[in-house]
């Protein structure tokens, strides 16, 4: 994605993962990264053809039981799935993907897995993979490389490189455009935030894009087309500037297992970079599907909130524009699946669909028209889980009542359907 995006000028990828935007004509592949040309690609040259003659990169996928297996129901599994991968019509269909499938038994995938790396690492994955610890039990693969489970340690272990950002009114403005400020051109509260003849104000969650930065993504070793943003929090310290530098330091605070798949939560600060002052501490939590597997840890998972049972204080509608996510990708989130319909297509969505943080936007929005007097210093923290896309253009339901003391909770809806759920803390 940040290739068609612009952003870097090549990527290297499995064929399945980038064939949907070969296809579509939005990357054109430059060689196969092994020996061999591959039948879904015949007109692309091998790594050798291409004068990477020591390159034979393959990707494989591993069945995997808990050690101690008993044999014979190993050898089942393994039977089984070498049948199914001789099978013509699946065959086929794994070559539309580009994948050639091949397969080793467990015998030959054992030897595979002896330890290689200089310190004796099992190249299967960490000690977490481990379980009554001995090794996992495999039942096939095909191909050195590829190892479905993240690795939790590798993940905690994440130091991205501290980053400033210098943003200007212009760029306050236009982030405030894409979450739904100003679409009433007569209304003055509004126009606060996207005209600056009166004093400019900053939206809140404007920190969720001030700092952002993909240069990490690569380091986690995740298919990151797996990955889908599930959770989002900030907490304030306070009111943003309409102009100025920021410095964003970012971590990943925990990893969750959730059985077949987990959750990972990257943590950013933002201070002031001048003064050093604490702005704004940004929450955003992944999942990733078949990412599980790991040992399950001993973290906490937050109850879900449970909602009172009585009519919200205020319900607020809310109507997207149609170019609502091409309006929100100039603040910094330039990935394909809102802008393309072939991107959002290939991904498994009918069309473009709206970005999950410029809906936050307009849910931070509703809470400061209906409980903070659009003043964005009484919001301290605002979390929200999302639960199904919005598309642009659609027509929202914002129920963002349920106050109690000082917290008020919600969620937005679309055609009946709960999209998102949120809790916000407003100061008195």
């Amino acid at each position: 994605m940040a290739v068609v995006g612009g952003e870097v000028q090549y990527v290297t990828g499995s064929a399945a993962q980038v064939m949907p935007m070969v296809k579509a004509g939005r990357l054109r592949p430059l060689a196969v990264m092994q020996k061999q040309r591959i039948s879904s690609l015949p007109e692309v040259p091998s790594a050798p053809e291409a004068g990477l003659s020591e390159l034979d990169y393959k990707t494989w996928f591993a069945m995997w039981g808990p050690a101690g297996m008993p044999p014979d129901v190993v050898a089942k599994f393994s039977a089984a799935l070498k049948e199914v991968l001789a099978a013509a019509e699946i065959r086929a269909e794994l070559d539309k993907g580009g994948v050639e499938p091949s397969f080793s038994s467990p015998q030959e995938f054992d030897a595979c897995s002896e330890p290689t790396t200089p310190g004796g690492t099992d190249p299967c994955g960490s000690d977490q993979v481990r379980r009554d610890g001995g090794r996992c039990a495999p039942f096939t693969r095909g191909g050195p490389t590829f190892f479905g489970v993240i690795d939790p340690a590798r993940l905690l272990a994440l130091s991205p490189v501290p980053r400033r950002c210098v943003y200007g009114e212009r760029d306050t403005m236009l982030y405030a455009l894409g979450v739904g400020f100003g679409s009433d051109p007569m209304d003055e509260d509004d126009l606060r935030f996207v005209c600056e003849s009166d004093g400019l104000k900053v939206a809140p969650t404007q920190a969720t894009v001030l700092g952002w930065d993909r240069s990490w993504i690569p380091q986690t070793g995740i298919d990151w087309p797996k990955v889908i943003h599930g959770e989002q929090r900030i907490e304030l310290g306070a009111p943003l500037a309409p102009a100025g530098e920021v410095l964003a330091e970012a971590h990943v605070s925990e990893v969750l297992y959730k059985g077949s798949g987990a959750v990972f939560r990257m943590q950013t600060r933002l201070t002031d970079a001048a003064t050093g002052a604490w702005l704004c501490t940004s929450t955003t939590s992944f999942f990733v599907r078949d990412g599980g597997g790991f040992a399950p840890g001993a973290v906490p998972v937050a109850p879900r909130r449970a909602w009172p049972v009585r009519a919200p204080d205020a319900v607020q509608d809310v109507q997207t524009f149609p170019n609502a996510a091409l309006l929100y990708r100039l603040s910094g989130d330039r990935n394909v699946h809102h802008a393309i319909p072939s991107a959002a297509r290939a991904g498994g969505f009918e069309r473009p669909l709206l970005h999950g943080l410029s809906t936050y936007g307009y849910a931070c929005r509703s809470v400061l028209r209906a409980f903070c007097g659009y003043d964005p210093g009484r919001l301290a923290a605002l979390d929200a889980r999302f639960r199904a896309p919005v598309f642009p253009g659609d027509a929202c339901g914002f129920r963002c009542g349920w106050r109690a003391a000082r917290c008020c909770c919600g969620e937005v809806a679309r055609r009946g359907r709960a999209l998102s759920s949120r809790a916000a803390h407003a100061c008195a």
